[in-house]
């Protein structure tokens, strides 16, 4: 059953730019109160004007994700304000591209810390006011990459899919109550800064990158826009791409012939890297 948005509480990580940006302001068009988190400042600042521009509130909470203690300060800013919270959209996270064995340890800790532990602080932050309403709702933005790990890109793939498996937990945590918990499946998303917070190791630009990977696109308004559906109209995964709604079953039916299409995928790339 539907859920009018308007008047109701959203805490966003990852705010400051792209989906999580994005998700604020579509937010803002439903008349909701939104708590931004980021570590930039200036940006969340101008995300939450647009927040008010587009009809709803903004509190701008300045914060790492990394860190337990800010993302529960988020939190109690948000319900400190509008005494109540409704939705938390764990949505920070950034990716690498190297092979695993050649990806720096300070950055395989790093993406763990950003991408999987930051999903944990938001939904700790959140659990207990949930459970004392008997309602809420968890959204955890993951990736297409969850469903099958993506050579080059193989760390990033494991975060996502951790997410996932979260979800799932969750999903059976939160039902007994009363929360709901969704989890996002974006394929490549452009308008957002994803790319430039990529730690890239193959010595490829961007522009060569883009056009290696090749695929379908959507924007972050798209994916904004999928998101604050499911807040109207919960429900467990999220598709914003619809036909990505195949790739689980085309895992789950090939996993031999999924893996062959990913190597052919790289030996395209090595072919593009020497041509």
């Amino acid at each position: 059953m539907a859920k009018s948005l308007a008047g109701r509480v959203a805490a966003i990580t990852g705010a400051s730019s792209g989906i999580g940006a994005s998700t604020a302001e579509a937010c803002g068009e439903r008349g909701m109160r939104v708590g931004l988190f980021a570590r930039r400042e200036e940006r969340l600042l101008e995300v939450a004007e647009r927040v008010r521009s587009a009809g709803g509130e903004a509190e701008v909470v300045p914060g790492d994700v990394r860190d337990r203690e800010a993302v529960f300060g988020l939190v109690e800013r948000v319900t400190r304000r509008w005494h109540h919270l409704d939705v938390v959209v764990a949505n920070a996270g950034f990716g690498i591209t190297a092979p695993i064995a050649g990806t720096p340890p300070d950055e395989a800790r790093e993406i763990f810390d950003v991408n999987v532990l930051g999903s944990v602080w938001a939904v700790q932050a959140a659990w207990p006011i949930f459970r004392t309403a008997g309602a809420g709702h968890a959204i955890l933005v993951s990736s297409a990459a969850a469903i099958h790990g993506l050579p080059a890109n193989g760390l990033y793939s494991a975060t996502k899919a951790a997410q996932r498996n979260l979800a799932e937990a969750l999903r059976i945590e939160g039902g007994e109550i009363g929360v709901d918990v969704s989890v996002v499946y974006p394929i490549m998303t452009t308008g957002t800064e994803f790319r430039k917070r990529v730690a890239d190791h193959t010595g490829e630009d961007e522009e060569r990158e883009s056009a290696r990977v090749g695929g379908p696109r959507q924007s972050a308004g798209e994916v904004a826009a999928a998101i604050v559906d499911c807040m109207e109209s919960p429900r467990f995964e999220v598709y914003p791409w619809k036909p990505a709604r195949l790739l689980p079953l085309a895992e789950a039916a090939s996993p031999r012939l999924t893996a062959r299409l990913l190597r052919y995928r790289e030996y395209y790339r090595r072919q593009t890297e020497s041509s």
